[in-house]
């Protein structure tokens, strides 16, 4: 008698469900490294905009001028040879600025007749907050309103920086123009330029 062969069936289904599940497995591997791709770029981006950020910051914070003038510029004068002997700059803080050591600041001098750089100033004592009271050799600075007289110019506070012409070296006389510049250790250059009046009248001029 020839008997008939029963197919396995089994066999098949076995194939199907590892095919199934090795399909699952691989949808499943593919799913997490993509999860952790986006991870990993949101976290870059992240960290690209936070630096970005610093460097606008930074860069605001050194283009924005740690110093503001705080009054006239003041010119000391002597009538009789018609020269300028000192100039007065009364200054604060800018906004927003931290407390700056005044004696961390170099200035330079220009006028018609020279050009003076790196001047460094020195403290300064005053007699009735009269800065042209003031004994000064070169470039100098006081504080004239002040929490405590510290050398830190803070919030709410204000200095005098106080150039003697002729003792760095300069000359400076009638319809003559003159540019200090006050340079902090970081952020912008405070540039005072005045233009002296044609002839000298009194012994202090006020110059706007």
């Amino acid at each position: 008698m020839n008997r008939q062969k029963t197919p396995v069936m089994g066999g098949r289904r076995s194939m199907k469900g590892l095919t199934g599940i090795e399909t699952a497995i691989i949808l499943i591997s593919m799913v997490l490294v993509a999860a952790a791709f986006a991870f990993v770029v949101l976290n870059m981006g992240g960290a690209s905009a936070q630096k970005a950020g610093e460097t606008i910051k930074a860069g605001m914070e050194e283009a924005a001028s740690a110093l503001e003038l705080a009054g006239a510029v003041v010119a000391q004068v002597d009538t009789n040879t018609s020269t300028v002997q000192k100039l007065v700059i009364y200054v604060k803080p800018g906004v927003g600025r931290m407390p700056l050591p005044l004696d961390n600041i170099t200035v330079a001098v220009t006028t018609e007749g020279g050009h003076k750089a790196g001047l460094k100033p020195s403290q300064a004592n005053i007699s009735n907050n009269d800065p042209l009271s003031a004994t000064c050799s070169g470039v100098c600075y006081a504080e004239i309103r002040a929490k405590r007289v510290d050398g830190v110019l803070e919030s709410g506070e204000i200095a005098v920086f106080i150039v003697d012409i002729g003792a760095i070296g300069l000359t400076l006389g009638p319809n003559q123009n003159v540019l200090v510049e006050l340079r902090p250790p970081s952020g912008g250059v405070l540039r005072v330029e005045r233009r002296m009046p044609m002839a000298f009248t009194t012994s202090v001029v006020e110059l706007t």
